[in-house]
């Protein structure tokens, strides 16, 4: 098989902010088939929820790079980046049976890598999604930053854009399960009809400071925008080879798995507050 890196890098499409967007575009239509793969009798009138559908992906690169990742809530994150393990894409989710429409092809495409030396958030906090209830969850150790890429299929499609957009990943604790069937519809891989499981992580966009030979380079913005993360049960199986660009990276050629984890836009509101501890651990520096 020849190698994807032989593909023009000219084939890349500018993407578009699909993942938080409500207007959904010029977009063509699929059939999400009920049991049996029968077709579907009831169409799904609302607008569809954007979300991400992650694959494990193999052969990623280690690029063992060290990095300071800063959020707007969790501040400043020394860590170091490691093995790209994961690809996420826009999808649009339906309810099963429904008739659902493709995403546009300006999609979005994160490649996740594991990190190393993550801080331990260690305190509970309040998710609430679009879909589901409100989840209180314990955020935990940082153990994954995700960025924008452009991905090239063995075909030559090229989708995505390599802006440099970064999220750092945290475990969760005690994250609700849903236990609910959707139909998720990615303009690569098509309808996948999926039970949405165990909220797993919680994801924030976050500032990255690189060090180079020539001075930091900063990527990414942190505005306070959250992702939670559930478990995804029965995905579909990909095995296709395709190519992932990120701006810091560069290319790194990998197999696409199975989806594992569905990522949806939520609201996080802490639920800890400070009046148990001591005056002097808080001590704002006015006392005597």
């Amino acid at each position: 098989m020849k190698r994807l890196l032989a593909i023009s890098l000219v084939a890349l499409v500018t993407a578009a902010g699909w993942l938080f967007s409500s207007d959904n575009g010029d977009v063509s239509q699929a059939n999400v088939a009920g049991p049996e793969d029968q077709e579907a009798s009831i169409v799904f009138q609302a607008a569809p929820t954007p979300v991400l559908e992650c694959y494990d992906v193999a052969r990623g690169d280690d690029v063992k790079t060290t990095v300071r990742l800063i959020t707007k809530n969790f501040g400043g994150d020394a860590v170091q980046v490691r093995t790209l393990v994961m690809m996420c894409e826009l999808a649009f989710k339906f309810a099963p049976g429904s008739s659902a429409i493709f995403p546009p092809d300006a999609t979005r495409i994160l490649a996740c890598y594991r990190i190393r030396g993550g801080t331990d958030i260690n305190d509970p906090y309040l998710l609430d999604t679009a879909n589901f209830d409100p989840d209180r969850v314990i955020v935990r150790q940082g153990n994954m930053m995700c960025e924008e890429a452009a991905k090239i299929s063995a075909d030559g499609t090229a989708r995505g854009t390599p802006t440099g957009q970064v999220w750092e990943c945290y475990n969760l604790r005690e994250g609700d399960n849903p236990g609910k069937d959707f139909a998720l519809v990615t303009n690569n891989f098509g309808p996948d009809r999926v039970r949405v499981g165990t909220a797993i992580r919680m994801c924030e966009d976050a500032e990255k400071h690189r060090p180079t030979a020539t001075g930091i380079v900063v990527t990414g913005e942190a505005t306070g925008a959250v992702l939670e993360c559930y478990k995804l049960e029965e995905g579909d199986k990909i095995d296709q080879e395709v190519l992932l660009i990120t701006q810091n990276f560069g290319t790194d050629q990998v197999v696409v798995r199975r989806a594992t984890t569905m990522c949806e836009r939520a609201e996080k509101t802490p639920l800890f507050d400070l009046s148990g501890v001591p005056v002097d651990i808080i001590d704002d520096g006015t006392s005597e």
